[in-house]
């Protein structure tokens, strides 16, 4: 396996799972593209699952574990309706990818990824915040969920207040949450805002 540097707060999650007695087995949720994360999670003696809804994403992943001879057990399907029974997993995480669902769909693959991890067990995930550059652009079809056209698709983001999305988590325990603002280059400087948050079930 090529040597990576994942995501600083994904390093964050895994240091949370270190001290948490349930199984060693993850759920990526929207585990697709050219470096899915749960590589990070096969490094350190996971188990791990994934599904990906888009079908080009579930081949570029693909292509990775069998370039780098891993098994990721990664397949097509919807975080909003999991095909796993409850309490499957120790772990659960969607790392940039459950805000491009609305605010009800973002609450519906939320309940989903606590209903397949055992008690005691940890979800990861991020959100959008209104910090970020991308609130705003396009057409808001319904409140802080806008439409933009990129290279002629279509993509929503839904964006958050500061403590708006605390309420997913009403009936679990927020680990840890950080109000997070990144900003790089990309041939002009961009801002991206997120909330990230670890729960326990």
């Amino acid at each position: 396996m090529p040597e990576t540097i994942y995501p600083q707060v994904l390093y964050t999650f895994l240091d949370f799972t270190f001290d948490t007695k349930v199984e060693r087995k993850v759920l990526d949720c929207g585990a697709g593209g050219s470096d899915p994360k749960m590589a990070l999670f096969v490094e350190h003696g996971f188990e791990t699952h994934g599904i990906e809804i888009l079908e080009d994403r579930l081949e570029m992943a693909e292509k990775y574990a069998e370039e780098n001879k891993i098994n990721f057990k990664i397949i097509k399907g919807d975080m909003r309706s999991l095909p796993y029974d409850s309490e499957s997993f120790g772990f659960a995480y969607s790392y940039n990818t459950i805000f491009h669902m609305n605010q009800e769909d973002i609450g519906n693959a939320i309940d989903e990824m606590f209903r397949v991890i055992k008690k005691g067990g940890l979800i990861y995930l991020n959100l959008l915040s209104i910090d970020d550059i991308r609130y705003g652009r396009g057409i808001e079809i319904s409140p802080g969920v806008f439409m933009e056209e990129f290279n002629g698709e279509r993509f929503s983001h839904t964006f958050f207040k500061h403590d708006e999305a605390d309420h997913y988590f009403s009936k679990h325990k927020i680990m840890y949450k950080q109000i997070r603002i990144e900003y790089y280059y990309e041939s002009a400087y961009i801002k991206r805002g997120l909330i990230d948050y670890i729960i326990r079930k």
